[in-house]
């Protein structure tokens, strides 16, 4: 898919036939690299369940093939965004002790990628490991229906073998094994 958003600015500055007609010719042979915006990357920006994404570290995170990506591209004055964030923050907290699977947000009037076109907020991507596949999430856009989507895509480790067995007194598990001990025929009199 082409993007139809993306801007191309030349690297070379001043005009001329020359420059104009260089940078024509680059553009159609496809060797022109588009301009693209990029906030910095912030410090902290792993620090919280939601991951956050600039154009400078979503090749790294979103395209690392060792993990499933999720990603939120919003507007920070979009109503629907607005409205997603607490869900979304609740769908990262749900996954956070899963080390395949990142669940991020990238600005993106702040920041743009050739990988993904956005044209509406939010849009949400998700970038399955071991893949170049791009897959649009279009379901509902509520927890559940969030945690279905991954559970389709994800292989997720059984909640029943994550959860600590409760430790069971040593007085208890004697009783347990006295029990197994009886005489059956003693309980049939």
């Amino acid at each position: 898919m082409t993007n139809q958003t993306l801007k191309y600015s030349p690297e070379d500055p001043g005009v001329s036939e020359e420059k104009l007609d260089a940078f024509f010719t680059s553009y159609v042979n496809g060797d022109l690299k588009p301009f693209l915006k990029s906030a910095d990357v912030p410090d902290n920006w792993d620090a919280e369940p939601v991951k956050i994404l600039t154009g400078k570290n979503f090749k790294e995170v979103a395209l690392d093939e060792s993990k499933h990506v999720f990603v939120e591209f919003y507007a920070p004055w979009c109503g629907h965004c607005k409205k997603l964030t607490p869900i979304w923050e609740d769908l990262a907290k749900k996954f956070e002790s899963v080390e395949n699977l990142v669940i991020a947000k990238m600005d993106s009037t702040e920041n743009e990628v050739e990988e993904v076109q956005v044209q509406g907020f939010p849009t949400l991507k998700f970038f399955p490991a071991n893949s170049e596949e791009i897959i649009d999430y279009e379901g509902d856009r509520s927890l559940d229906d969030l945690v279905k989507f991954i559970g389709k895509h994800v292989d997720l480790p059984d909640e029943k073998e994550e959860e600590e067995k409760p430790e069971v007194p040593k007085e208890a598990s004697k009783k347990e094994e006295s029990k197994e001990k009886k005489d059956p025929k003693k309980d049939e009199l």
